[in-house]
């Protein structure tokens, strides 16, 4: 098994502390062991870690892909990290190239949504405030799990994912 997959099963195993171990006597860390690290701290409730280790990555010169900000606006998202997801997520436009695409749409949705920020997510739901390459809100919101604290202040976002008619088994309230 190689470093990267190793780092991946630690992850996923919660031992982030054997998983950090191995990281840092890593001779060589390519992007795969760099998400496999980052992704281990978000999914274990150490977002700021985790984008601390991604700016980490930035310094050493790696470029970020698709599945590098995936993990980071997952980070953001979980953390309540508003204001950094939004930096991110217009960045990796914006200096990296990427287009967004649908899984990336949906953890803006999930992120703004989980901070109360329906407005916002609202907006990113609409075809006419998306860029043409963007993919369809529709399939975005499938993927989003849509946090619903109990109060009309969600109202905007239900009504409009009744605009792109969204079925009501695909909308996730917890």
């Amino acid at each position: 098994m190689d470093a990267s997959s190793m780092l991946k099963m630690y992850g996923r195993c919660g031992v982030v502390e054997d998983a950090n171990t191995m990281f840092l006597t890593m001779s060589y860390i390519d992007s795969v062991s760099w998400n496999a690290m980052i992704a281990a701290l978000a999914q274990h409730g150490c977002g700021v870690q985790a984008i601390g280790l991604f700016e980490r990555m930035l310094k050493e010169d790696m470029l970020p892909d698709r599945v590098t900000f995936l993990i980071i606006l997952s980070a953001c998202s979980h953390a309540g990290l508003v204001k950094e997801g939004r930096h991110y997520s217009s960045s990796m436009r914006d200096s990296y190239g990427i287009s967004p695409d649908e899984e990336h749409y949906a953890r803006m949705i999930d992120m703004l949504c989980r901070c109360g920020e329906f407005t916002e997510a609202k907006d990113l739901i609409k075809p006419q405030t998306r860029t043409s390459d963007a993919v369809s809100p529709r399939r975005a919101l499938y993927l989003a799990p849509l946090v619903v604290v109990g109060s009309h202040a969600c109202q905007p976002v239900s009504d409009t994912m009744k605009e792109v008619e969204i079925p009501p088994q695909n909308q996730l309230v917890i």
